[in-house]
């Protein structure tokens, strides 16, 4: 799995990050730079020692302020420039995804996740999203058959694949779970990836046509958040009738 975007901001729109990183740019420097300036000048005019302490005091802790919030804004230049490579976009709440070329529409969960270029993010993805605040990822693998293949093979080729890149892997529970009327097999997995622990929940399905990987992630320490988003997500996965998406 790709873990380099593990943090990443969750506005996406390039115009839109310009005018929030130079709005907070102002927020973040323009108070406490007027205060350093004040305190600056009244530690130079005031012949009180215990003023001059105070000034001297609360030019410093300005000063930690404009270090803090630089490098709080060099951090967001440097998210959004990751995301923009991502190729991210905003969902709307309920927005329908049609996958017609994989046989299956997602509707999408909205603000803060975001859809990004799956490509950009996994080679074998057919739909990515992307969250922050906590970080969760979502990634939907759909291959096409020639012929249904067992689930059960499908879910022990997916643990092969999550192990063989994993330093450390262990399955903590599997069962069968039907999604939108489509049979398939559900396993949580908790697993070190690149030194970083994470915990993954997988959805594995087949039709006569398509094989379905539904993979969601996040730190290990937010499993109990991400079992919660997982149940959100794989419900809003549907696989496509033979007529194709079902008009609003």
């Amino acid at each position: 799995m790709v873990v380099e975007f593990i943090a990443q901001a969750d506005s996406h729109d390039a115009a839109y990050q310009m005018g929030r990183l130079f709005g907070g740019a102002l927020c973040v420097a323009v108070v406490p730079l007027s205060i350093l300036v004040l305190c600056i000048i009244w530690a130079a005019r005031t012949k009180h020692p215990t003023q001059r302490i105070l000034a001297v005091v609360g030019a410093c802790v300005s000063g930690l302020f404009l270090v803090v919030g630089g490098i709080g804004l060099i951090l967001l230049a440097a998210r959004t420039a990751q995301m923009k490579a991502l190729g991210a976009r905003e969902m709307a709440a309920g927005q329908r995804i049609t996958m017609a070329e994989f046989g299956f529409e997602f509707a999408a969960p909205g603000d803060p996740w975001v859809q990004v270029d799956p490509k950009k993010f996994n080679p074998d993805a057919s739909f990515v999203a992307m969250r922050t605040r906590p970080e969760r990822f979502f990634m939907v693998i759909a291959e096409k058959t020639e012929e249904q293949i067992d689930v059960s093979i499908l879910a022990s080729v997916s643990q092969a694949n999550l192990k063989s890149v994993a330093s450390e892997s262990t399955i903590v529970s599997e069962r069968s779970e039907t999604v939108n009327g489509l049979p398939g097999i559900r396993f949580q997995t908790d697993a070190a990836v690149e030194g970083r622990r994470f915990s993954y929940v997988h959805w594995c399905a087949s039709t006569p046509a398509f094989a379905y990987q539904l993979i969601a992630w996040g730190w290990r320490t937010d499993k109990a958040g991400l079992e919660e988003e997982a149940n959100r997500l794989f419900s809003s996965f549907s696989e496509l009738s033979v007529d194709g998406p079902a008009e609003d």
